[in-house]
């Protein structure tokens, strides 16, 4: 079986098509935003953004990236196609939660304030 282990061990996976549907300073802003949670990151690999990711971040105007949280981080460590959750902690999902609400705070307040300019 595959274990979801990313790029050495990385916590959360950013995927833009290798920049083809976001510009590299947003790729950036998201990954110091994880980093600053204490999240390692890794670049497109092995996730670059799925069919949405894709076909929508390619039309103009229109910006995406995918984010892929690693199980380990908020159910528990598990492999790849393990569909029934036999168990799950609490205290593990509860932290990644509070972190990715802290993620997306921060990503409402900027958008707000007018300090980010997607491109």
């Amino acid at each position: 079986m595959l274990h979801l282990n990313f790029k050495l061990g990385a916590d959360i996976v950013l995927g833009n098509d290798f920049n083809r549907t976001t510009s590299k300073k947003t790729f950036n802003y998201f990954q110091r935003l994880f980093t600053q949670r204490q999240y390692s990151v890794a670049n497109n690999f092995p996730f670059r953004g799925g069919y949405i990711t894709r076909h929508y971040g390619s039309q103009k105007g229109i910006f995406s990236i995918q984010i892929e949280l690693r199980y380990k981080k908020y159910i528990e460590d598990r492999y790849f196609d393990e569909e029934i959750l036999t168990h799950w902690d609490p205290i593990i999902f509860n932290h990644a939660q509070l972190q990715l609400q802290q993620v997306f705070k921060t990503l409402a307040s900027d958008l707000d304030n007018g300090q980010l300019f997607f491109n």
